[in-house]
Formats: C-alpha cells, structure tokens, sequence
C-alpha cells in the first residue's frame, strides 16, 4: 500500500473503550439522559446562572425543565408506537427540540399541520394522513418563548455532559487501551501510506487524544480553526459532526472557533457566553435558507445545514478530496445511517472506478465483538441487510455470472464467506469490498494481517 488512506469513524469506533459500570456509551444511554428530568433539572439551573446577569430580563427566557422532559417523553411514546422506524437514536429529540425552537421564535404555541408535527417520523408512501390526530398541542405554561430558542443548545450540552462523564467514570484500564490500540494503528498507517485523513464523526474526545499523541496529525486547531493549515496537511484529522471541546464564539461573519483539551473548561466557557453581548456563545446559525441550531455539536436529521460554515466546511471539503484520491478507505463503527455521507461515498466510488482507474478497496469493520461474529458464524446466519447497503454504496456485485444462475450464486458466495469468516476473520464482498467481522478492537490488533492477507490475494 503506497497510496492515501481514508479512516472513516463511527459513534462505534470508541464505543467498546467507555464502559462505565454495566453501562457504555451508547445511542439508548444518551436517549435515557436526554429525556431524563433530572437531567434537564442540571442544565436548565447552569443555563440560570448564566443568565442571572444585572440588568437582563431572566423571565423573558424562562424554561422549565419539566415542560421540556415531559414533551420529549411524549414524543418518544410517539415515536415507539411508530410503524415506519426500525429503531429510535436521540437524534430524533435533538431533531424535535431544533423544529420546536424555530416554531415558538414565530410566536406559534401549537402545530396543526400533521406533517409538521411528525416531521421526525420517516415518510412513506403508504403512510396515510388520517392516522393521525390533526393538532398537537406543546403544553408549555412556564417556559417562554425567548427560552425555547435554548433549547437546541441546551439539549447538545446534556449530551456533551453524558460524553463527559462517560469519560471521568469509564474503567480507565479499558480507556486507556483504546488509546493504545489505536495510537499503535495510526503509527502503522503513517508507515504503509503516503497520507492519511481521519474523518471522525464522534464528539467524544478518544480520537482526539490519541492524534494529540502522535503528533504531525492537523485538525486545523492552533488557538482558532485555520482552514488553510487544515488543508494543506499531509495527515489529518476531522471532527465532521463537531466535538465536545469546541467553543464557537460569536455570530455570522464574526465568528471564531476555539478547541479546549480540557472538556469540562470548555462546557464552562460555552455557557458563561451565553449571554454576553460580544463574542457570545454561538447557539444557532442563519443560512440562506432558514435558521439551524447546529454548533458545536452538529446532530439531528439535518446535519449537512452545518457544512457551510468552517469547520466543517473545510472538513467536508477534505473528507471530498481524500474519499476520491485514496487508494484505501476503512471504515470502523458505522451503522450506515448517514445517508448524506453513504451517497457521496457511493459517487466517489464510481468516479475513482470510471475516470481516474483508481481500484479503491474498502474495509468495513463491524459494529460487533468478536465474541458475537463467532455466533454469526456458528449459526451461518449473515446480516443481508447490511451487505446489501455495502454493495449499493460501492456499487459493486458479488458474482458476474449470468442473471438466470443468481440464486445458485448466492448460495454459492454465502458458503464461501463464511468460510472465509471463520479461517481469516473477514471475507470478500466483491473484489474490492473486504468485511472484517470481529469488531474494532480485533480489527486494530489485526489490520497488518489482515492488509497483508489482502494485498497477496
């Protein structure tokens, strides 16, 4: 391998180093915390103390932290009973609290358009209006409109909050492991490749640590973002969906972006800034086509509103280069969900084939451990779906025999794989599509075997 590297990183990427008790940091405990009362009794009382400044007007900006987890829980009823959601990730809340926002800033006080009220539910063709009951009402006595416009923000910080305390209280011996595991796999990159590009789309502050280690890794972060330090660099490392170390200060064309290493000082800054009239915390951004709240953290079902604005402009824009110049793209703990991101790795991917003769070899490493990819074997029960979205994103098939002999093809690839799953610990989807089944933590241990096993096939 002399060619560039693209690392693509899921939430699931870190995910298996921040344990904490019988917990880890996962979609479900980040949705128990956003729709817990307690949780919003902690920020709404630390979004008081910023706005306890002389001479403001703190009932303009009230918000009650009941009203606002009592709506969310209702919301989640909703949402459960919901035919068209195969699964339910506190991104639909963060997605609710954005829209909700934007209604009360017009003075409404409820939504009679169905469509609008559950605009979190997925559409379909079949899905009829009728179903639902034509008005919905927010119930919302305490918390005045000049608060809603908070809310966005504030439901980002419970989340920052969540990733924070993961953590200070995870079992260090394991955290300290995935730094280890994954400093030692970029300092083995750096050496088979011309250059790499880690395009982290986690808040959580493992990556980060772990490239601040090794050095010569470019997020773009001196004491603000500069774009063009950024761009320039042999090797570096994005933050696609924001971070919980950054501290956006200041409103449209004055804008700056800081980065904090101390995550907890960071938090602090954000809000002291809420509401100090110059350089203020920055809660929400005015493109051309209407408001969104996306900021540090960039979350809900609309994240490419973010990309207009550095950094993630600048992030987008290297994530662009890299997928289409690199001769291998690896992909860990992704749940191939973001359709912005899965659409334009399928173009690249076409692209690179069609006009550059760029044989690009992508590697999907697993959500699951290696414990459960040995089930999958045993039982020689393959997870078709995800397959399937792997071979539409990349464009490319399993067999070139002809169509009437498909069946027979399929059975014929499926024992093939999951023979190669059980000798080697990963299999062929295609030529140039390699399925590592135990998990990022294997995957880590394993990539020089693994690229070697590839490149002598």
């Amino acid at each position: 391998m002399t060619g560039r590297i693209s690392i693509l990183l899921g939430a699931g990427a870190s995910r298996p180093f921040f344990k904490q008790r019988h917990e880890d940091l996962s979609t479900a405990t980040i949705c128990k915390n956003v729709l817990d009362e307690n949780s919003w009794e902690k920020i709404v009382e630390r979004y008081n103390q910023a706005k306890a400044r002389p001479g403001y007007d703190t009932l303009r900006a009230n918000i009650s932290a009941h009203e606002v987890s009592t709506f969310l829980r209702s919301f989640s009823r909703v949402l459960a009973q919901s035919k068209y959601l195969d699964t339910i990730n506190f991104e639909f809340y963060v997605q609710a609290l954005d829209r909700l926002a934007s209604v009360y800033r017009r003075g409404e006080d409820q939504i009679t358009d169905p469509d609008s009220a559950l605009f979190f539910v997925r559409r379909e063709k079949h899905f009829q209006k009728h179903e639902i009951q034509p008005r919905f009402d927010f119930g919302f006595e305490n918390t005045h409109p000049g608060g809603f416009h908070y809310l966005p923000y504030l439901i980002r910080e419970i989340i920052a909050s969540v990733i924070i305390a993961f953590q200070q209280h995870s079992d260090k011996k394991q955290y300290a492991r995935g730094k280890r595991l994954f400093e030692n796999f970029l300092q083995k990159i750096q050496t088979v490749s011309k250059g790499f590009d880690i395009i982290s789309l986690n808040y959580d502050p493992l990556i980060s640590e772990v490239t601040n280690n090794i050095g010569e890794i470019v997020s773009g972060f001196d004491e603000t973002f500069n774009e063009v330090e950024f761009l320039e660099a042999t090797n570096t490392v994005s933050y696609l969906h924001g971070h919980i170390g950054f501290v956006p200060l200041g409103l449209n064309a004055h804008k700056d972006f800081y980065f904090y290493d101390d995550y907890e000082q960071a938090q602090e800054v954000r809000f002291e800034r809420l509401f100090v009239g110059h350089k203020e915390t920055q809660i929400f951004d005015h493109p051309d086509v209407g408001i969104n709240y996306n900021s540090f953290l960039t979350s809900g079902t609309n994240k490419i509103d973010s990309f207009g604005r550095n950094p993630y402009s600048a992030y987008y824009s290297r994530f662009v280069e890299s997928i289409s110049e690199s001769e291998l793209i690896i992909v860990m703990g992704l749940s191939l969900n973001e359709i912005h991101l899965e659409t334009f790795l399928r173009n690249m991917f076409v692209l690179n084939k069609i006009q550059k003769g760029i044989r690009t070899k992508v590697i999907f490493v697993d959500l699951k451990s290696e414990r459960e990819a040995q089930q999958i074997i045993k039982k020689r029960r393959l997870p078709d779906n995800l397959f399937a979205r792997l071979r539409i994103i990349f464009s490319d098939k399993i067999t070139t025999k002809p169509r009437l002999d498909v069946f027979e093809a399929l059975r014929e690839f499926k024992a093939n794989f999951i023979n190669e799953l059980r000798n080697r610990g990963f299999g062929r989807l295609s030529n140039n599509i390699i399925y590592y089944s135990k998990g990022v933590e294997g995957f880590l241990q394993e990539f020089e075997t693994v690229l070697k096993r590839i490149e002598s096939d």
